[in-house]
C-alpha cells in the first residue's frame, strides 16, 4: 500500500494544495483496527481583537521600544543606512561597532553602508553643543 505523506496545513497552503481530509485507512499489516492519519490543528493567528487587547494592556513598554536592539541600555539615536533605506535600531556606539566589524543590519541583515547620528528636535537646538 503506498504511503500517504501529509504536511501541516500551513505547509500545504505554501505548496498551493488544500490539506487532505482525514480518512479512515487500513493499518499497514491489514490486521488490527483502522488507523486515522494525523490531523494538524489549524494555525493560530492573532485576531484584531487580541492585538487591540495587547496594545491596551501596555504590551511593550514605550521606553523599551526606544532602546537599542543590541545593548538594550541606550536610546536609539542612529540610523543604519543600506542603499537608499535605513533602520533606526541602535545607539550610535553599537551602530558604529556593527559597521566597524563589517556586521549586517540587525533588522534586515543587509550590508551596512554608513551610520548616521540623530538629533531629535525637542524645541531646543541640540546640535549647538556639538558645534561650539
Amino acid at each position: 500500500m503506498p504511503e500517504i505523506v501529509t504536511h501541516p496545513p500551513k505547509c500545504e497552503r505554501r505548496l498551493g494544495r488544500a490539506p487532505p481530509q482525514p480518512k479512515i485507512c487500513e493499518s499497514e499489516t491489514g490486521v488490527g483496527p483502522p488507523v486515522r492519519p494525523v490531523v494538524w490543528p489549524a494555525p493560530r493567528t492573532p485576531t484584531h481583537t487580541s492585538a487591540l487587547v495587547f496594545r491596551a494592556s501596555g504590551g511593550v513598554d514605550e521606553q523599551q521600544q526606544k532602546l537599542c536592539l543590541v545593548c538594550l541600555s541606550e536610546e536609539r539615536n542612529a540610523t543604519i543606512v543600506h542603499g537608499e533605506t535605513g533602520h533606526i535600531a541602535c545607539c550610535l556606539t553599537c551602530a558604529r561597532i556593527l559597521k566597524f566589524r563589517k556586521m549586517k543590519c540587525p533588522v534586515c541583515r543587509l550590508k551596512i553602508d554608513t551610520v548616521i547620528q540623530h538629533f531629535w528636535g525637542d524645541g531646543i537646538d541640540s546640535c549647538d553643543m556639538y558645534y561650539q
